[in-house]
């Protein structure tokens, strides 16, 4: 498989904070997260992703979105604490989105971390 983007988000400056609420657009490594509500730039897929692999140290559960620049965010999975130990298969279309939000607890430090993979398995 071909990695198209890999995210690099910290939840530490205080702006960054992901919250049981509002859904955060990840973007690429040299983004920064964008609220659901926020007028910064978005990021979509550059191609079609099938898989990830992810990392969170913030000590909160995660949940991963999909959805459109402009709004509808769809569940995909729950990420829990420290993330998943191999390649989750995922569906996100090209020119889509990818959100997340804590379901449990406020996270004020740590980051998440993933790679978005293209291609078969």
């Amino acid at each position: 498989m071909v990695t198209i983007a890999s995210v690099n988000f910290s939840y530490a400056p205080s702006g960054n904070n992901v919250t049981t609420g509002v859904w955060v657009q990840l973007q690429p490594v040299d983004g920064a997260g964008v609220s659901l509500s926020g007028a910064s730039p978005a990021y979509s897929m550059p191609a079609e992703c099938v898989a990830l692999d992810a990392f969170d140290s913030s000590g909160a559960t995660m949940e991963l979105g999909i959805g459109t620049v402009s709004g509808s965010v769809k569940h995909i999975a729950f990420l829990p604490p420290g993330g998943f130990s191999d390649q989750m298969k995922i569906g996100i279309s090209k020119g889509m989105c990818m959100w997340i939000r804590s379901t449990d607890i406020t996270a004020t430090g740590g980051s998440f971390v993933a790679n978005l993979y293209h291609g078969r398995k």
